[in-house]
């Protein structure tokens, strides 16, 4: 192989790299388009179940802070008896 064969091959081999990392570089652009998108979905569906349990948690006649403070309290029954059972 001469030189210029070398050389050759190495400018193809330069451009290809060049070439894969503009691919990679614009799959991890859309990677964390996408994980934004998840993040905010997700937060959008937990705010929304968050309130759904406070509108559940207040029949009417009752203040909402009386139902909150009903499911916190199970939810720390809830750990106690799964860290006493866990054990």
């Amino acid at each position: 192989m001469e030189m210029t064969d070398v050389r050759e091959d190495l400018a193809a081999l330069r451009r290809e790299v060049a070439s894969l990392s503009k691919v990679v570089a614009g799959a991890v652009v859309r990677l964390e388009q996408a994980v934004i998108e998840e993040r905010t979905t997700r937060q959008t569906v937990v705010e929304d179940l968050r309130q759904e349990v406070r509108r559940r948690a207040a029949p009417s006649g009752r203040p909402q802070s009386e139902g909150v403070a009903k499911l916190r309290h199970l939810k720390t029954v809830q750990r106690f008896t799964y860290d006493v059972i866990g054990q």
